[in-house]
């Protein structure tokens, strides 16, 4: 997985090589530094509608009216085989 960091308006992500179910993200949550409350969430659903995972195994989000500060992202993996949720800190400028 690939990210943009720090990120202003649109937080990327890339997930390259994402061919397998168990690469591919099942949810991604954004949590923030303060409370440690989730403030977006997509479901697998979600991500699956995305032109932009469909073409090139992005998502992005839109964070322009989050606070500036310091969030935490959580991805979910998919398929069977039981991987540790990849946990990553994010800064918006």
């Amino acid at each position: 997985m690939h990210f943009n960091c720090p990120a202003t308006n649109l937080l990327s992500l890339e997930f390259n090589g994402s061919e397998s179910p168990n690469t591919i993200p099942f949810e991604v949550i954004l949590y923030s530094e303060k409370s440690m409350k989730a403030i977006k969430r997509m479901s697998p659903e979600e991500i699956d509608a995305l032109e932009s995972f469909k073409a090139n195994k992005k998502i992005e989000m839109d964070v322009r009216s989050f606070p500036r500060g310091i969030y935490y992202i959580h991805i979910v993996p998919g398929g069977k085989l039981k991987l540790a949720v990849q946990k990553t800190r994010i800064i918006l400028e």
